[in-house]
């Protein structure tokens, strides 16, 4: 870890990383704390901040812990008639410097509340040493505990094939880690940092910088072994003339939908980093089109249109079910609702076939597409949709 890191405040950039991180924790503690089931599927929640810090940086702004507690402290006080009694609540934060968790410990302690419902684990380990420690990998090898890893690392040499690899069979664990992608391109021709890597040196000299952190992006979905069913996806963070990225990785599609939910809310032009990848006429346009409808060819996103047309040629070939569909875009980066307008749109223009289901298990209602976690979730087949040829 830099020296300096937290003896000054938090960079822009560094802010809209840690905002992605709170946004996403925000998402994922109902899931498992709600109480809305008889008995939780999860009687553990555990997470797990192992390159935490001291908490917050010069000017008191929270780091990963403090944003990690704070959110659940507020799930807590807004929601406390839908809180489940019976989830365990377990935190772990790990930094090699003794200073820095001590401070750690003192921030904590400012703003924890009486009832002391969650156990807070602090360690002082190298990060190699953690995969080995009990308290580390009984949880996330338990199908008891849902866990959400955070790994805020410095530079890209902690999280490599056999790490990430490692975390990939963890049965119900969600992973977001932080990579330093400019390094990547840095230092190609280093062993010691291109071994470590799913990626060869000459892919990384192919690579435009611009794309570097997608590509890694890809290279890292690469290696998940055959016989594992896990889903990533990315964000892309420029910081002066540097790239660096989060990459996000779970095993249910719900975590894969709730982490684009809030890449598309931070960037809701492409969904994926805070500058221009694809050199998109829009984004330096600032939508003139809506000022200049004629211009609309020439101001649209390669990526949005991409997407249009790879789903529209799949209804060409062949019908998919709403269940199908629900997967078809969390897969591609993208979301049920722009899967549902582009479904809206066909279906205005008479282009589009929607069939109900004889085998559903209610009546579809007009207008209503059904893409979501709850009919994937159930295989809960009620349309099946074809383009007209």
């Amino acid at each position: 870890m830099p020296k300096q890191f937290h003896s000054k405040e938090f960079d822009p950039s560094t802010r809209l990383k840690l905002d992605i991180f709170r946004r996403y924790v925000r998402e994922w503690i109902p899931v498992f704390l709600s109480g809305y089931k008889a008995k939780p599927n999860f009687p553990r929640m555990c997470l797990f901040d192992l390159f935490s810090g001291p908490g917050m940086d010069t000017d008191g702004n929270p780091g990963t812990p403090i944003i990690i507690l704070e959110e659940l402290q507020n799930y807590c006080s807004q929601h406390a008639n839908k809180k489940s009694s019976d989830v365990k609540i377990e935190l772990f934060f790990n930094d090699i410097k003794r200073n820095n968790t001590n401070a750690l410990i003192m921030h904590l302690n400012s703003i924890r509340c009486q009832k002391n419902c969650c156990e807070i684990c602090i360690l002082n380990s190298p990060f190699e040493q953690l995969l080995q420690d009990q308290r580390i990998c009984q949880p996330l090898a338990s199908k008891d505990a849902a866990c959400l890893v955070i790994l805020d690392q410095f530079g890209i040499k902690h999280v490599d094939t056999d790490v990430f690899q490692f975390f990939s069979k963890c049965p119900t664990t969600d992973l977001l880690f932080f990579i330093s992608s400019s390094f990547v391109k840095r230092f190609a021709d280093d062993p010691s940092f291109n071994t470590r890597l799913p990626i060869k040196p000459e892919e990384i000299k192919a690579t435009d910088i611009k794309n570097i952190h997608r590509k890694l992006c890809e290279n890292y979905k690469s290696i998940i072994p055959a016989n594992i069913e896990y889903y990533l996806s990315h964000f892309t963070i420029l910081k002066e003339k540097n790239i660096y990225g989060i990459i996000f990785g779970s095993k249910k599609l719900l975590g894969l939908e709730k982490f684009l939910k809030v890449a598309w809310e931070v960037d809701n032009e492409t969904g994926e980093a805070n500058y221009d990848i694809d050199n998109d006429p829009i984004r330096s346009n600032h939508g003139s089109t809506k000022f200049f409808p004629e211009m609309k060819e020439m101001n649209s996103y390669k990526k949005v249109d991409l997407f249009e047309d790879e789903l529209r040629n799949a209804l060409i070939r062949d019908q998919m079910s709403n269940v199908q569909l629900y997967r078809f875009c969390l897969e591609r980066g993208f979301l049920p609702n722009h899967v549902n307008e582009l479904l809206k749109k066909w279906h205005e223009k008479n282009d589009l076939l929607v069939i109900p289901q004889i085998n559903s298990r209610s009546v579809p209602r007009k207008g209503c597409y059904y893409i979501g976690w709850k009919y994937y979730d159930n295989n809960d087949e009620k349309l099946v949709f074809r383009i007209k040829e």
